[in-house]
């Protein structure tokens, strides 16, 4: 047997599986599948009830430090795309309408929602990759998020590999 603190542990017995770690990790696969169904508020709320335990809170920020980004992203480019339209609608506008053609408004919605569309299923499946992750004790692996995550909290991820 192993001697880990003041517990032995069998040698076939992996270490952190008692109910406590379980439930900790399902907490944090949680805050993270949270964010698909229910974007800000999931990991909003998940921040705001579990930030006492540091593993769980630290995949809550995470999670909606990522939403956030995310919207972000989303609310930037939508505003550059409704900018452009404007102008060009503008710009049709004081010519008369003369080579104003439908087919183009149509494509560029299509292809509008088709890129949302995906940008949803990125996101999708990375809350599902973070969610199978944390569910699995592990912390998310560098990119911006991460990082301003450890900017937040004034953590480095060794301090949370205890997990």
């Amino acid at each position: 047997s192993i001697v880990l603190g003041q517990r032995q542990l069998a040698k076939n017995e992996r270490v952190g599986q008692d109910s406590s770690y379980s439930s900790r990790r399902a907490l944090a696969a949680g805050a993270h599948l949270s964010g698909i169904f229910f974007p800000l508020l999931g990991p909003l709320a998940f921040c705001l009830f579990c930030r006492k335990d540091r593993y769980v809170g630290y995949h809550a920020l995470h999670a909606l430090i990522g939403t956030l980004l995310l919207n972000l992203f989303l609310f930037t480019v939508g505003a550059i795309s409704l900018a452009f339209s404007v102008a060009s609608l503008w710009n049709h506008y004081q010519n008369g309408w003369k080579d104003f053609s439908l087919w183009q408004v149509l494509i560029k919605s299509a292809v509008t929602w088709i890129i949302l569309a995906l940008i949803g299923l990125a996101n999708t499946a990375l809350n599902l990759f973070q969610a199978w992750g944390a569910y699995q004790g592990k912390l998310p692996r560098g990119g911006l998020t991460t990082i301003l995550v450890n900017r937040i909290t004034g953590r480095e991820r060794a301090a949370l590999g205890d997990a």
